[in-house]
């Protein structure tokens, strides 16, 4: 779940109580790389949307009055249909983002991105070629460069993200100086999660993830970039910066939707929220606020052992759900990255 500096202002625009804020949507399970932290790789056996289907579905999400929603993978920029969907979402009024690792852009996907006036996330995870490189296939560093040319040339808001990990966390120092340099908005920074082709032991631990944060920081200070944190909704533990910013994962209706259609709890877990959204997205949304587990997610009742008395609570609500349902299979369980529960105070 994306964390940033769009302008969206989290009102849904339509008359649904409980339609979600935003959704995240998994168009592609498919990608020309092969990046050692990928969350999606060997996840989603099932067939992914049609454009027919994926056009209809687009349709009753704007209908319900969600919006923002989120086009990732998978590289999305590489299914052929996405400029299609953008059209038709911005058409419908709708703030679209996308996620790329950028290696597919070209100077028209550029233009046409900026007219549709679409904020991009650029995958770019080191300060340079070395933890770049490390993290993802030779030759992809200078493509991530071209594309931020690109980008900045055709007047694309875009956004620089960097997915934490022993891979790379020792550039995190100098990343947001490299994403202000290429023109970005913001440098984002986002833990990778234990799931699908990462290794759980290049998963960072609390202390190294600070460390990361508190570095970054005072780069982003000194080159005068926001630095924003998706997933660590206890951000404020860490540093009270006004240049710091985090989204807490809890406390609003989100939607994940797989590239076989199912409704997720998120987009990083093999748990549905309800069925296929092809049978009709209102219709599986309705379920979805009615399962307990999405509730439990979202909205938790009661917060136990240190979340209970952290200055954070009303913020965090409990950190993120989904790291702390891969790390313990509960829900409601601590966040492991969080200081706090590390600590046990």
């Amino acid at each position: 779940m994306e964390a940033d500096d769009k302008p969206f202002d989290g009102e849904n625009r339509g008359t649904g109580a409980c339609a979600p804020e935003t959704v995240v949507w998994l168009l592609t399970k498919r990608c020309n790389l092969t990046c050692r932290h990928c969350y999606v790789r060997g996840r989603f056996p099932g067939r992914e949307m049609t454009p027919e289907e994926a056009t209809r579905v687009l349709r009753e999400i704007a209908d319900l009055g969600v919006g923002h929603v989120c086009f990732t993978g998978g590289e999305v920029l590489a299914r052929p249909d996405v400029w299609g969907l953008i059209e038709g979402a911005r058409a419908a009024g709708l703030y679209v983002s996308v996620v790329t690792n950028g290696t597919t852009a070209t100077s028209a996907a550029a233009d046409f991105l900026a007219r549709q006036g679409v904020h991009a996330y650029l995958s770019i995870d080191g300060a340079g070629r070395a933890a770049h490189e490390a993290v993802r296939d030779a030759g992809s560093w200078e493509a991530v460069l071209r594309a931020a040319g690109l980008f900045r040339k055709a007047g694309v808001r875009f956004s620089a993200i960097m997915t934490l990990s022993r891979l790379n966390h020792r550039d995190a120092g100098a990343f947001p100086a490299l994403a202000a340099e290429l023109g970005a908005s913001a440098a984002c920074l986002v833990p990778a999660m234990p799931q699908g082709a990462m290794d759980r032991n290049a998963v960072l631990g609390p202390r190294e993830l600070a460390g990361a944060v508190l570095s970054a920081l005072r780069s982003a200070e000194g080159a005068g970039i926001d630095l924003c944190l998706w997933c660590v909704p206890f951000a404020g533990l860490l540093s009270g910066s006004p240049r710091l910013k985090s989204l807490p994962c809890r406390g609003r209706w989100a939607a994940d939707i797989a590239p076989d259609g199912t409704l997720l709890l998120c987009d990083v877990l093999d748990v549905p929220a309800a069925g296929d959204v092809r049978a009709g997205f209102a219709l599986r949304w309705s379920e979805a606020v009615r399962n307990p587990l999405l509730r439990e997610a979202y909205f938790p009742e009661a917060l136990r052992g240190p979340c209970a008395s952290c200055p954070e609570a009303g913020r965090c609500l409990g950190g993120c759900f989904a790291r702390a349902y891969l790390a313990s299979g509960s829900l409601s369980g601590p966040d492991p990255l969080c200081p706090r529960a590390a600590a046990g105070r």
